[in-house]
Formats: structure tokens, C-alpha cells, sequence
């Protein structure tokens, strides 16, 4: 039986964070990691690559303070387009609060982290 890896595209303004989630998530079978970007505009122009492409990503794993667009407007982005917005969004922040937590689940993400993430969590 073949099984269908999950695939994540990873959003984060810094190369070492997402270094680091790629390693960790690499580790883990059934987990292919298709695609990085490093601020808001480059991701939305990631995934729309992808559809272009004929493929997807299965989740989008980010953070929130970024350059020029943040997460938050991001998944409202993401959340408005059609062939999208069925894609889990995982916010992975140093944002903290209830108020974070509120602003990024409005915004259209199903779940919301705080770093540091454990790798077992991630």
C-alpha cells in the first residue's frame, strides 16, 4: 500500500526557523515538505505556483509577524480562494496571549502555537 506523504509549505520570515521545522518534519515519515516562503507575499505566490502546477499543500504551517504581510492577512487570503481555502493553517508564533490566539483564529488558521514548538508538536 502506498501511502500519499502529507505535504506542508512552511511560512516564516526567518531561514533558521524554517530550517528547523524542515529538519524536524523531514524526520518524521510520510511528510514531504513542498514549498517555503519568507514573508506573506512570497507564500500567497508559492501557492498560487502550486495550483498552477496541479498540486497543493495539504497545510500551511506559519507565523505571524512578517514583512510587508503578516499571517494574519495572509490566511484571510488564503481563506478567501476558492482552491485553498480547504487547506489547514497552523499559526507557529512568539506571539503570546489570548488576544494572538483570538486575531489568528479569526483570521482563518485552525490552530494557533506559541515558540518554541516542540518537535513532537510540530
Amino acid at each position: 500500500m502506498t501511502v500519499t506523504p502529507i505535504r506542508v509549505m512552511l511560512v516564516d520570515d526567518q531561514e533558521l526557523i524554517r530550517t528547523g521545522f524542515r529538519l524536524v518534519l523531514l524526520s518524521e515519515p510520510g511528510i514531504e515538505v513542498v514549498s517555503e516562503a519568507g514573508d506573506g507575499e512570497a507564500a500567497l505566490a508559492e501557492l498560487a505556483r502550486l495550483r498552477e502546477a496541479g498540486t497543493s499543500c495539504d497545510i500551511v504551517l506559519m507565523d505571524v509577524p512578517m514583512p510587508d504581510m503578516d499571517g494574519y492577512e495572509v490566511s484571510r487570503r488564503i481563506r478567501a480562494h476558492p482552491r485553498a481555502s480547504a487547506s489547514p493553517i497552523i499559526m507557529i508564533t512568539a506571539l503570546d496571549g489570548a488576544q494572538a490566539r483570538i486575531d489568528g483564529l479569526a483570521a482563518g488558521a485552525d490552530d494557533f502555537f506559541v515558540k518554541p514548538v516542540e518537535d513532537e508538536v510540530l
